[in-house]
């Protein structure tokens, strides 16, 4: 750190001090100035002044971009509750199902005899009871605290046995990333085996970067979280987003929202290095879905009809084209994130 700032100072004084103090020198006292010095000093202070006033007052363009995905507003992943083999795919994979439609069903033999069981075993309490009722209270205690015991044990595998007939949670496509090696297959409980995604809407989910999203908490919040740009109206923080493949046509976003939390797991392999992204893996993940860095996720409402093909895992890139203010200003904003980020000053 020491050395890096001692090749910044050495870099700035033999690169702009010396130069602007041998450019002063020559200006103030070459002897070939002597007959035009005054109007030189003119020139040069006037040229001064014009470069100061077009990157130190004037606003100029603000913006910038940030890589992201498009995901549907409504989806969800299906996942088994409870383990088994999978018997059929009740519904083909990549169409539209209903919510509660079926999805796929599952057999487990060692849940069927537990069931079996266990039912047997509430049947002999039931009876014993029966049995206990003109008896003493205390023989009659122990067999009702076993009785509850197996009444939530048969309850627990009556719902694992009709989770073994996994149902669609809303309207949407049944997707399916490897359905031949799911079919026969046993999957264990919490096991994800697919999604169901509902196309009519869309969102793209952007990774900011900590520098770049320091330029939007510049700005305030509505009480609905929609984001608006400082000292100014919501449209005035325009956006638009360009897909690969389409790259020519940009989609205007509907409205921006921000989730104000550093995050480090990306929302898609798709943008890290191993998805072809522009995002740095963490060392620690070889399955590439954490950053390296932290970043800050922005969400962006797409519009219904956007003149494009929506599909839920493209990835693009969002440009947001903040409220103009001088190149001075920006650039100074960027050179202290540098020595920061760089440095920890």
């Amino acid at each position: 750190m020491l050395l890096g700032l001692v090749m910044l100072a050495v870099c700035f004084v033999s690169w702009i001090v010396v130069p602007a103090g041998k450019f002063i020198t020559y200006l103030g006292s070459s002897p070939r100035l002597d007959r035009v010095r005054g109007r030189a000093i003119a020139i040069v202070s006037a040229a001064v002044a014009a470069l100061v006033l077009l990157l130190g007052v004037m606003p100029a363009p603000n913006h910038f971009q940030a890589p992201g995905i498009i995901e549907a507003s409504q989806r969800s992943q299906v996942v088994c509750e409870t383990a088994g083999k999978v018997l059929a795919l009740s519904t083909l994979p990549g169409g539209l199902v209903r919510a509660g439609q079926p999805l796929l069903a599952m057999t487990n033999r060692e849940l069927s005899l537990e069931l079996v069981s266990a039912q047997a075993a509430l049947a002999e309490v039931d009876a014993r009871l029966h049995q206990a009722l003109g008896e003493q209270a205390a023989n009659y205690r122990p067999l009702e605290a076993r009785r509850v015991a197996l009444t939530n044990r048969l309850a627990r595998l009556l719902s694992d046995q009709s989770a073994q007939v996994v149902t669609a949670r809303h309207d949407g496509v049944w997707v399916v990333p490897a359905s031949s090696e799911l079919l026969g297959s046993w999957v264990a409980r919490g096991t994800a085996v697919g999604w169901v995604i509902n196309p009519e809407t869309h969102e793209f989910t952007a990774t900011v970067s900590q520098a770049d999203a320091d330029r939007l908490f510049h700005s305030h919040w509505t009480p609905a979280g929609t984001l608006l740009p400082r000292d100014a109206a919501v449209s005035d923080l325009t956006a638009k987003i360009r897909l690969r493949g389409e790259a020519d046509v940009a989609v205007a976003v509907r409205s921006i929202h921000i989730v104000p939390a550093e995050r480090n797991t990306l929302p898609s392999g798709a943008l890290g290095w191993q998805g072809g992204g522009e995002l740095a893996p963490a060392k620690s993940d070889p399955q590439g879905l954490r950053s390296a860095e932290s970043f800050f996720q922005v969400r962006a409402d797409l519009p219904s009809d956007p003149g494009i093909r929506l599909v839920h895992g493209r990835s693009g890139r969002i440009r947001f084209d903040l409220p103009a203010e001088p190149y001075l200003q920006q650039w100074a904003r960027l050179f202290a994130q540098f020595l920061q980020r760089r440095y920890q000053l």
